[in-house]
């Protein structure tokens, strides 16, 4: 496998450093470095930088994406990655299909990943305190328009980490499929890790809460934060009592919702998201508001924040070279909508408290 590895030189910030096309019918997806506005600090080297990572995952693909029901098993696989040097790591990898709605073969032909790193190679590497990681797919291989959908996933997680603090970290990673077996042709695609629930919650000095375990009120703060960001980004695919797309964090006694899976969020708006008409989304895109009824001063707070964040948000996808013109113009223009809502006093109430006694 390292022989046929590309060469990858680096380039200059917020560019696309190399191009590669896998196949003829491939995507391309350059190597890119990009610095997105006031990072999180960072206790694990892994979701540390900002530069994409390069790897490769060397597994019995055919099996592995063919054990996506219910009963599934672990596939020992060969996993490297790029180092800032230059130099290349290689250890052992567990990897298993995971997730439900896009692990189904009609959504997703490549579905979702987890791996499991041995304990005893990560030691001093990109992986150290790492254990099991999550990692967002492609969904499908042969449609470039399904790269575009999981870039803009990803930069949801990057938006919410603008506007809160308690939340999920991403590592995007450009990674190589090989099958073991030579079945299946070379697979290059993006891809992004998910920290660890545990892992983050640890990150700030809290545990995760299990579903019914909660023994107090949400943080208000953080609940409207997360209650507005679910109506930016046009999704409704998530709920705080059910944990559903949510994990809760208790930190000092205090719980806080973490907002996870956006890949239904209207601004993406992929061919397999529907409306959910139950709701009153009549078309995928839709806005509406699934936050409770709180003091209006909350809501307000809430709303300035992000009126306070709104450059920061705008400049992330200006600066993101990875997504398509036609994307990013879309996705923007989604917001455009969305900050004159909340520059209008009357949209406010239509939109947020209208249904509220």
């Amino acid at each position: 496998m390292q022989e046929n590895r590309p060469v990858i030189r680096s380039g200059p910030p917020i560019a696309i450093a190399v191009l590669i096309l896998i196949t003829a019918a491939s995507p391309a997806f350059g190597v890119a470095r990009f610095q997105r506005a006031d990072p999180p600090p960072s206790d694990t080297v892994l979701f540390s930088s900002p530069e994409m990572l390069e790897a490769w995952l060397e597994v019995d693909l055919e099996r592995l994406l063919a054990d996506v029901g219910n009963d599934r098993h672990e596939h020992l696989g060969r996993w490297s990655h790029m180092n800032g040097d230059g130099t290349t790591t290689e250890m052992s990898v567990f990897v298993r299909t995971r997730g439900n709605f896009r692990r189904q073969p009609e959504i997703c032909s490549f579905p979702p990943l987890r791996l499991r790193f041995r304990d005893d190679q990560i030691g001093s590497t990109l992986f150290a305190n790492q254990d099991k990681l999550k990692l967002v797919t492609h969904c499908r291989t042969d449609d470039r328009e399904y790269q575009q959908y999981l870039l803009e996933e990803y930069l949801l997680y990057e938006v919410y980490q603008i506007v809160s603090d308690v939340s999920f970290r991403v590592r995007l990673a450009r990674v190589t499929y090989a099958d073991r077996r030579q079945n299946l042709p070379r697979i290059m695609r993006g891809a992004f890790f998910l920290e660890d629930k545990d892992a983050m919650a640890a990150r700030l000095g809290g545990t995760i809460v299990k579903k019914g375990e909660r023994a107090g009120e949400l943080d208000a703060a953080t609940t409207a934060t997360l209650e507005v960001f679910q109506y930016l980004i046009g999704n409704v695919d998530w709920s705080v009592d059910d944990h559903d797309n949510i994990e809760v964090v208790e930190i000092g006694g205090v719980y806080h919702p973490v907002p996870v899976d956006f890949d239904l969020a209207g601004v993406i708006a992929p061919p397999y998201a529907e409306p959910n008409e139950a709701l009153g989304v009549r078309r995928v895109g839709d806005r509406v508001f699934r936050g409770a009824c709180r003091p209006r001063g909350e809501l307000d707070a809430a709303l300035s924040r992000f009126n306070e964040r709104k450059d920061d948000i705008y400049a992330l996808y200006r600066s993101f070279p990875l997504l398509e013109d036609g994307r990013r113009e879309r996705a923007l223009a989604y917001y455009d909508e969305f900050f004159d809502i909340i520059g209008d006093d009357q949209r406010i109430e239509r939109e947020f408290t209208a249904r509220c006694p």
